[in-house]
């Protein structure tokens, strides 16, 4: 079990460094043109992370990635997020 925490928290460090160097950005993938509309392309780390959020909320991975960003929002706030866009 130890093994797993560490390659958990090494993934989750990974993309904290790879998001603070804006590398994300840069090496995202171009979505394909078969690729429906909105469709996001993720890393493996960030695959991982995703199903890892989705079973342990017992959900779709659609359903995870909505329960991250609305926490997310919460913590930054509307005025902000008002402001950025």
């Amino acid at each position: 079990a130890h093994d797993a925490s560490a390659a958990f928290y090494h993934y989750t460090e990974s993309l904290r460094e790879l998001f603070r160097m804006g590398a994300c950005e840069k090496t995202a993938p171009a979505a394909t043109p078969q690729a429906p509309a909105g469709a996001v392309c993720l890393s493996d780390h960030a695959m991982i992370l995703l199903r890892a959020v989705s079973a342990y909320e017992n959900c779709a991975n659609e359903d995870a990635i909505v329960l991250a960003l609305a926490d997310y929002v919460r913590k930054i706030g509307a005025g902000p997020l008002a402001r950025a866009v």
